[in-house]
């Protein structure tokens, strides 16, 4: 029997979001494939994954995975560790689209190319619109962030999930194609 897993991995120790809702407000320093293998192991120890299972991996339990870079090129080796196994791996970022990212257009880019080229559409992005952050981006802003980049690198294999508590439905689904997005209000 095939078995999904589910596990979230900080991207940061520490995060300098400064969500209301966060005791966490250390400047996040950036956590290494040798962190993210460790959170991972650990995760799976009890799990007893098998050939045939999915390893669904969410970046943003801790820490603004966009700041991190090395996300990208940990994913590829763990999707690789794990197919060698039969396990597929399933990597997902989940961001707050924050402002003090300078590289965050950037790095979105980068991660749809990624996720689409490298991987086959086998990797998630989730936009968290509703964040408490003073740090993030106006949920305007993120969707035009956003919709720059589906534009340029466009969408293979898993939808990109918006996840807002916004009050605008109608607005979201008459931008987002469904065929690419998945909305949650």
């Amino acid at each position: 029997m095939n078995v999904e897993h589910h596990i979230r991995i900080s991207s940061q120790c520490g995060c300098g979001m400064g969500c209301q809702s966060c005791k966490n407000h250390a400047l996040g320093q950036n956590l290494s494939l040798g962190d993210f293998s460790h959170q991972i192991n650990k995760s799976l120890i009890n799990s007893g994954f098998s050939k045939g299972d999915t390893i669904r991996a969410t970046f943003g339990c801790s820490g603004e995975p966009t700041f991190n870079n090395s996300i990208i090129l940990s994913s590829l080796y763990f999707f690789e560790k794990y197919r060698k196994v039969g396990v597929l791996f399933v990597p997902t970022i989940s961001t707050m689209m924050p402002y003090k990212n300078k590289r965050l257009e950037a790095f979105l880019k980068y991660w749809m190319t990624f996720k689409n080229q490298r991987l086959s559409g086998r990797a998630g992005l989730i936009i968290r619109l509703n964040s408490q952050s003073p740090m993030a981006y106006s949920i305007d802003t993120a969707i035009k962030i956003l919709l720059r980049v589906v534009d340029a690198e466009g969408v293979t294999g898993e939808r990109i999930m918006i996840v807002t508590n916004d009050k605008r439905p109608e607005d979201y689904k008459r931008l987002f194609n469904p065929k690419y997005f998945k909305i949650n209000i």
